[in-house]
């Protein structure tokens, strides 16, 4: 097991392999991997970068812990998580939507303006 406690206000991107699970821990974010080495290697290894966030530590465990979910469940690799579909009059719509998809880690792919 490796256990990551970052910095106060700071949250975990770009993990390689998948994260197992993410708390909150005196204030600050710690994740954890469960790592076992390859039977050609005798060591593990894991990737990380680390940003800032904004919104409550709460709220950005939560968002981690779905991607986490999410990247597990995940049988085929694929681009994204959701498909948004619309007509044109409901872009600006569709767009806060997108954000909000965007905001608990999901991904989308949806059809570029026409327009």
């Amino acid at each position: 097991m490796l256990v990551l406690v970052l910095p106060e206000s700071h949250t975990v991107r770009d993990w390689q392999p998948n994260l197992i699970e993410a708390k909150a821990f005196n204030g600050r974010i710690a994740v954890f991997w469960l790592l076992y080495p390859s039977a050609s290697t005798s060591g593990v290894e894991a990737i990380w970068g680390i940003q800032r966030f904004e919104h409550r530590l709460d709220i950005e465990v939560e968002r981690l812990n779905r991607a986490f979910a999410l990247a597990r469940k995940r049988e085929k690799s694929t681009d994204y998580d959701v498909a948004l579909s619309f007509a044109g009059e409901d872009r600006a719509y569709v767009e806060r939507v997108a954000e909000k998809l965007l905001a608990i880690a999901l991904s989308f792919v949806g059809r570029k303006s026409a327009s």
